[in-house]
């Protein structure tokens, strides 16, 4: 009995220690799992199942201690739920499935503050305009005083300084930031000037300004900010040294430069769009399209009346792919290199390759998205609520609800949220920290 028992219980010891378990349920013998946590928010309390664990901390390259978690005695083939925690901070909290002789990971995990927002910037009329440069480093704001005096003010979030950019008893130019870089646009009747944010000193062109932006589009970069404007001679290049005429071409409401700066054009009917290059590339689409979003090596975004066409630049069985979303806004995400798409319902990634995935179902209708830091996370914003979604582990979470929210942009940099809004009955610019 004493060498029969020594036979059957040392291997289930030896199996057990090496990590292997007997599925019962299943009578299937199992490798234990594996648990991955990395946090980039310092000084958290991780638990599993309510449990407290203990962490090391590794060294990230923003230089901070950042805690991580490997744990590798998991029973397999049960869910486990995270849950991370901080004080002052928003709770993460997510159920982790283990599976046998494999690694299920939490990363990139940042918590976001619970804070108050303070007011930067009075909102004295219903009429006051206000826009965000990109990373809300700057803001334009318009006022006018008692004498009719209209006024167009460039602040530096930066250091809350001000600078006034024109002022006029008649019509203010229309303006435009790059969604680049921190460069302005500012149009008159025959001149458009391009403006660097963080060199800017007032604009002393006294020609009739335009209170309307002719079409325009910036070319997608930052060390070289260029606005393309199209009008009766064709297509201008406006730079910060010079203005040049860059194709001389008809008028044409649907029109697009890509990177390598090729003109693209649709026919009549604009069912078709030609680029203008040494060979042209013709594209006959399955509907009319009202403009044109963005154009690289391998696909086309376009709207059209009832949505978004996307369709592939490369013949796949000898017809080019498209994909039809009944979607209106869209937001480009640097931190990912894909666009966001979005209705009332539905929020779409839109990549690189021209394919499309099924982000998240919307129970509000979303006003705006932004980015909240490089590893995806995003701001959901409605009419009066901000939410965070974490797009790796389908999480919203309520962050802050105020009166009224119109317009919003994010210094992920300083972990700011910037807003246009009613906050307790008072309109006005607010800064958030998350």
């Amino acid at each position: 009995m004493l060498i029969l028992s020594f036979f059957i219980i040392s291997p289930t010891i030896i199996l057990y220690t090496a990590g292997y378990r007997y599925d019962w349920e299943n009578k299937k013998l199992l490798t234990k799992g594996t648990i991955t946590i990395d946090v980039l928010t310092e000084n958290v309390r991780i638990f599993i199942n309510n449990e407290p664990i203990s962490y090391s901390t590794t060294l990230s390259l923003g230089l901070q201690q950042k805690p991580s978690v490997r744990l590798t005695n998991i029973a397999p083939n049960k869910p486990y739920t995270i849950t991370i925690k901080k004080a002052g901070y928003h709770t993460f909290e997510h159920e982790l499935f283990v599976r046998s002789n494999q690694t299920s990971f939490i990363k990139n995990i940042s918590l976001i503050k619970k804070a108050e927002p303070t007011k930067l910037l009075e909102k004295t009329s219903q009429n006051q305009q206000f826009s965000f440069a990109k990373h809300a480093q700057h803001l334009l704001y318009t006022t006018q005083d008692r004498k009719d005096l209209s006024t167009l003010h460039l602040r530096s979030l930066e250091d809350q300084k001000d600078i006034v950019l024109y002022s006029t008893t008649t019509t203010l130019p229309h303006t435009t930031w790059s969604p680049h870089s921190q460069h302005i646009g500012v149009f008159f009747e025959g001149t458009t000037l391009l403006i660097d944010a963080e060199k800017a000193v007032p604009i002393t062109q006294k020609t009739l300004a335009r209170s309307t932006a002719p079409a325009h589009l910036w070319e997608k970069t930052e060390r070289s900010p260029t606005l393309y404007v199209m009008n009766e001679k064709g297509v201008e290049q406006v730079t910060e040294k010079q203005t040049r005429t860059m194709y001389q071409y008809p008028s044409s409401s649907v029109w697009y430069i890509d990177e390598d700066s090729h003109l693209w054009i649709t026919n009549e009917g604009k069912h078709t769009i030609i680029t203008q290059v040494q060979q042209e590339e013709t594209h006959s689409l399955s509907q009319p399209i009202n403009q044109i979003v963005d154009i690289n090596a391998e696909r086309i975004i376009a709207r059209t009346r009832d949505g978004l066409l996307i369709e592939q630049r490369k013949k796949e069985g000898g017809v080019y792919k498209a994909k039809n979303l009944s979607t209106q806004n869209l937001y480009y995400n640097d931190a990912t290199k894909e666009w966001l798409t979005w209705n009332e319902w539905e929020l779409w990634a839109i990549y690189e390759n021209g394919t499309t995935t099924l982000l998240n179902r919307m129970n509000d209708p979303v006003t705006h998205i932004a980015s909240l830091d490089k590893y995806g996370m995003l701001l959901f914003v409605t009419d009066d609520t901000f939410f965070m979604f974490n797009p790796g582990y389908y999480i919203t979470t309520p962050l802050l609800a105020v009166d009224h929210i119109e317009h919003v942009q994010v210094n992920q940099e300083k972990r700011i949220i910037y807003f246009v809004g009613s906050v307790n009955n008072a309109q006005g610019v607010y800064e958030l920290p998350y």
